[in-house]
């Protein structure tokens, strides 16, 4: 679990699990009464609840850390696991108050499946800044004369919601995909017959049950924008390193094809090998719908790769 971003729907995480949320994952936690679209509230929720084994692993191991220790711990083992940290070199610093030693524990879990990963490094440097900073100095804390529960949990959460906090597709990525998606005020069948409205707005994905057409432009506006959180976490968490332009064009390609198909894609292999001409040219291969090339995705992935090379 390399990064936790909000996804309203099922995903398969970079090992396989099945995901959902700020990273609740199903093959630990339960999902059976789960019904997607999920709102970020019910995200929030749920890593609330995720949330109180990984504390209790900390404070069982070491109860006497202060608050920014604890926090910075907890959002650690919720990534790495509970078992990762207990046979950790960083917990057996932390157990001797070696605190500056410990710090540098973070540095060393960077990798999945034997490469470094950015986001990780990210989150790492992250959690190590919390955990050497001063509590006094603390903004992520509820300070009070008595640590409680509460404050525990809601400093844990703000740490982790803002570790994984999203990265915003660019006015080119936006207008590209408007321009692709066309807007309708009125529901419609798109080309495999998904009852949509707006720009794209898919209603078996992302649900309708509020929405009363005709709309106006700024409603469908407003409805892209929400949309496309869970793919813009999509692409971030696999390829955090790109352009705001590549970034773009592949937000707008996952929100065409979904996150499955772009985790399964050559062309996602190629940008995680920074290989971004052979990346360029697998654009042109996504072009068919039902076993016929339509005119419009030709279009749309030609875009899409014009604005990925864009420097």
């Amino acid at each position: 679990m390399v990064s936790e971003g909000f996804f309203a729907n099922f995903y398969d995480d970079d090992t396989g699990i099945r995901t959902i949320g700020y990273g609740h994952n199903c093959n630990a936690q339960d999902c059976s009464n789960l019904r997607p679209p999920i709102s970020q509230t019910q995200a929030i929720n749920l890593l609330l609840q995720d949330l109180v084994q990984f504390q209790t692993c900390v404070h069982d191991q070491v109860p006497f850390v202060n608050d920014n220790q604890f926090a910075a711990l907890v959002s650690f083992a919720f990534n790495v696991g509970c078992g990762n940290l207990e046979s950790s070199t960083l917990l057996k610093y932390v157990k001797a108050r070696e605190y500056s030693a410990a710090a540098t524990e973070f540095g060393k879990w960077v990798r999945a499946d034997e490469r470094v990963v950015p986001a990780l490094v990210t989150r790492r440097a992250r959690e190590r800044a919390l955990f050497l900073r001063g509590f006094a100095d603390s903004l992520l804390i509820i300070h009070s004369s008595v640590m409680t529960a509460l404050s525990d949990l809601l400093s844990v959460l703000l740490l982790i919601v803002a570790l994984v906090s999203g990265r915003n597709i660019n006015k080119a990525g936006v207008a590209l995909i408007e321009l692709s998606e066309g807007f309708r005020a009125n529901f419609y069948g798109d080309p495999v017959g998904i009852r949509t409205i707006g720009y794209g707005h898919n209603c078996k994905a992302q649900g309708c049950s509020s929405i009363h057409a005709p709309i106006s432009k700024s409603q469908g506006e407003a409805l892209l924008h929400k949309d496309l959180v869970q793919f813009q976490n999509c692409v971030q968490s696999r390829v955090p390193f790109v352009t705001d332009n590549q970034f773009a064009a592949l937000v707008s390609f996952t929100f065409n094809l979904g996150c499955g198909n772009l985790q399964s894609s050559t062309l996602l292999k190629y940008v995680k090998a920074k290989n971004y001409s052979a990346a360029a040219k697998e654009f042109a291969k996504w072009v068919y719908a039902g076993g016929h090339k339509l005119p419009g995705l030709v279009t749309r992935r030609a875009r899409e790769r014009a604005l990925f090379l864009k420097k």
